[in-house]
């Protein structure tokens, strides 16, 4: 049998040493919110533009929603120390610019509405760039 992270089908946007559905098992633990915002935040430079941005921004206000009337919880933090090397290595492996790392960062460890107030926040400052604008995965935020 093949290797699934050895084919793509439709793209090559995924193509990395890890890939996002390894990812998603190790740091999110298959949530599947989580899980799709980060797919559109990683990708949107490569595939679909702003829209996979605003397809990020919707799932985002789904999991505020579902968190505020009580149908989901946060990701437990407990074992952030754990999943962190799996974080730096997905960062670098899909040369991820720091607004895109610290979406996914948060992602990984949200606790309240700030942390997803803050992810929609970050994905409107990404949705000002043209992906060809996009800064460096080097550019270190000077806020």
């Amino acid at each position: 049998m093949n290797n699934p992270n050895e084919t793509q089908i439709g793209g090559t946007h995924y193509n990395s040493s890890y890939q996002h559905w390894d990812f998603v098992y190790d740091v999110y633990r298959g949530r599947y919110l989580e899980s799709s915002i980060s797919k559109y935040v990683v990708r949107w430079r490569k595939k679909n533009g702003v829209q996979d941005l605003l397809k990020a921004k919707h799932y985002t206000q789904k999991l505020i929603d579902l968190f505020l009337v009580g149908r989901i919880e946060p990701i437990s933090s407990v074992d952030a120390l754990d999943r962190s090397s799996n974080f730096l290595r997905f960062v670098r492996a899909n040369s991820l610019i720091w607004t895109e790392e610290e979406i996914v960062r948060r992602l990984a460890t949200w606790q309240d509405t700030y942390d997803l107030q803050r992810v929609v926040y970050l994905i409107d400052l990404l949705s000002q760039l043209l992906p060809g604008e996009a800064p460096s995965p080097a550019y270190v935020n000077q806020d």
